[in-house]
């Protein structure tokens, strides 16, 4: 809800109307009252938490509960992605950063949290983003 901030009426955010707490609006003018922004919101933050499990699927006992945290935002925030075709965008887009944490038993947090710092999203997201490359780096809730 912080790093959303609540939007009765939709709005063009990017690549879709928004509204509520960040989540795609059936189009533009759609208004959502709080209560029904904060139900949406959760459904939408399970699906990330589900997003997560499946993405870091044999992975997950690399990150502590911050950096899981973390990475379940920028799911929330950019989407998943699609594995086969990264180029479409989402966290799948981040080969480099993935594969960092794929193939290394020990992950190298401050190179990924510096990966992630010099990519479009972190241009785009701002104080978000600093925070959460951040928490990627040390581990610890900022």
């Amino acid at each position: 809800m912080h790093d959303e901030g609540f939007r009765r009426i939709a709005v063009w955010d990017n690549k879709q109307f928004s509204y509520g707490y960040g989540c795609r609006a059936p189009g533009e003018g759609a208004i959502i009252d709080r209560e029904a922004a904060a139900e949406l919101l959760g459904d939408h933050i399970d699906q990330a938490i589900a997003d997560f499990a499946r993405i870091f699927k044999g992975h997950t006992f690399k990150f502590n509960d911050v950096r899981a945290e973390a990475f379940t935002n920028m799911i929330f925030n950019m989407g998943p992605g699609r594995k086969d075709a990264p180029s479409v965008g989402g966290l799948y887009s981040f080969k480099n950063t993935l594969n960092l944490i794929f193939k290394n038993n020990v992950v190298p947090w401050a190179t990924v949290a510096d990966n992630l710092s010099k990519s479009l999203w972190f241009r785009q997201v701002g104080v978000r983003a600093v925070r959460i490359c951040r928490e990627v780096a040390t581990g610890d809730k900022t």
